[in-house]
């Protein structure tokens, strides 16, 4: 735990010649918040969260040793966090598949040995995965299905050649924000393709890709 106690004293300029000085009393309040290597970045898949092993600073920021776990916590809006993770001591890093559209808020809750915490500062990410895509546009084997919606619904996926045949056909779920779905084209001949995938509230979206 980390306490400010004492007195500062700030000197400001007046007007004429004398300074006015106002004295700041601080009382002993806890700050369970502390600046540790933290930080989030976008991903092709996510938003990556990473980390620095703590036990080695625990003295300095007023933590029990060793640590327990760490809980990594999410906001869309940057308050009213909740736990998208819970994780052992040796692991420093988790994916997170399924952030929104725009800005993303991140901390991280340390635990100690004596039941004790600490959070580090938030951290914000954006999230822009506005096109829908297959990626690698280009498929030898097998290529991610991304697709981006404001809504959980399930949507259907026609794969389509250049004559107008359906060659294949699935649905699954879309989360809300951000869905990537792995799919395999090794069944398909070489040539170009479309992939029409249609939902209630995502609407129809048609995806082109060349099978090599």
């Amino acid at each position: 735990m980390i306490f400010a106690l004492g007195s500062l004293i700030l000197t400001l300029p007046a007007f004429g010649n004398s300074p006015i000085s106002i004295e700041i009393s601080l009382s002993e309040v806890p700050d369970t918040t502390f600046l540790v290597p933290f930080k989030v970045s976008p991903t092709n898949k996510g938003i990556l969260a990473d980390w620095e092993e703590l036990n080695e600073i625990t003295d300095l920021v007023g933590l029990s040793e060793p640590v327990t776990r760490y809980e990594l916590e999410y906001s869309k809006t940057g308050s009213d966090f909740s736990t998208i993770a819970i994780l052992e001591p040796s692991e420093f890093s988790h994916l997170h598949y399924s952030p929104v559209l725009g800005f993303n808020y991140y901390r991280l809750k340390i635990h100690g040995s004596a039941g004790d915490f600490i959070y580090t500062d938030i951290s914000l990410a954006e999230w822009d995965v506005a096109t829908n895509n297959i990626f690698p546009n280009i498929v030898r084997t097998v290529a991610e299905l991304r697709l981006a919606s404001p809504v959980e619904e399930e949507v259907e996926v026609i794969i389509y050649d250049t004559h107008g045949r359906m060659v294949d056909f699935r649905h699954f779920e879309l989360n809300e924000s951000y869905t990537s779905v792995s799919l395999d084209f090794r069944k398909l001949h070489t040539g170009h393709y479309m992939a029409v995938v249609s939902g209630e509230q995502f609407g129809t979206e048609v995806i082109r890709f060349i099978k090599q």
